[in-house]
């Protein structure tokens, strides 16, 4: 009896993570449906679903023009609004996307079991990604999938670049990020590693870069087109933003100032902070530009 106690409790502790992440991942299968059945679509997702119902694959793309956003999700969706899928199938697309998301990170993750946790039950991948059906839920997708061939971004080039194609086409919000990891990867290819690279892996970096700036262009021109002609775009979106700079000032720095005293500040902040990123972490800091 005391053997097959200790078998057990030897078997249990070699499987604690598997263990782990099977109950931390049921627990979060459960909630997010639970959130996902009971909440209500806004207005911005039913508009992407009606424009994948009612437009066609390049009709979605010109559509881009009057969105503002880059419109790989209305194309996933596509495919289940042509064939006369109900409204509420995007949900459990997004749902789906999240739930491949959590079991990759619990795969290939570097970090602990508990901090693995801890990202799975932050705001965004328990709510806004799962039970909103929005294009949000694809960028915790895409990032991990470039985390996973970061190591081997060098032998892979094109795998590498056609990831961060995919993350500039999946929201705008990561332009930046995207911008960041291309100088730091052809910095390295071109600059620092030009002289040890061999003739095929030139022609591999080239190659995407090609692939790169076409693929950037395409989803550049026409957001970038219709910037000047939206007119929410030229009016709400700076009320929005001038009240939230008011509000920082007011409520953050303890004083009702003005909107250029507010705007030096953060900039003042930001600076500094540049600053020591670029002296002690000179990679994160190519990122953050």
């Amino acid at each position: 009896m005391k053997d097959k106690i200790k078998r057990m409790l030897a078997l249990l502790k070699q499987n604690r993570y598997m263990i782990f992440y099977t109950i931390v991942f049921i627990i979060y299968m459960i909630v997010t449906f639970t959130l996902l059945i009971n909440h209500e679509n806004y207005c911005n997702e039913a508009q992407a679903w009606m424009i994948s119902k009612e437009l066609g694959f390049f009709g979605i793309y010109k559509q881009m023009y009057w969105e503002g956003h880059p419109c790989l999700w209305q194309w996933i969706l596509m495919p289940f609004a042509h064939l006369g899928f109900p409204y509420h199938t995007m949900n459990f697309i997004s749902w789906g996307i999240c739930l491949i998301t959590v079991l990759l990170l619990f795969k290939k993750s570097p970090f602990n079991p508990i901090a693995n946790a801890i990202i799975v039950f932050s705001v965004p991948l328990l709510y806004n990604y799962s039970a909103l059906s929005r294009n949000y839920c694809l960028i915790p997708l895409v990032l991990i999938l470039l985390a996973i061939n970061y190591k081997n971004r060098h032998e892979h080039p094109i795998r590498y670049i056609l990831l961060i194609l995919l993350l500039a086409w999946t929201h705008v919000v990561m332009w930046g990020m995207v911008g960041g990891l291309l100088i730091l990867f052809y910095y390295e290819e071109i600059i620092k590693n030009h002289k040890t690279n061999t003739k095929e892996q030139k022609k591999k970096v080239y190659l995407s870069l090609l692939i790169i700036i076409a693929g950037l262009l395409l989803v550049l021109i026409p957001i970038g087109l219709g910037v000047s002609h939206n007119y929410l775009i030229r009016t709400e979106y700076n009320r929005e933003k001038y009240y939230i700079l008011r509000s920082i000032s007011k409520y953050v720095f303890g004083i009702n100032a003005n909107l250029e005293m507010c705007i030096n500040i953060l900039l003042g902040i930001t600076i500094v902070f540049g600053l020591y990123e670029l002296i002690f972490y000179h990679k994160s800091f190519i990122i953050l530009l």
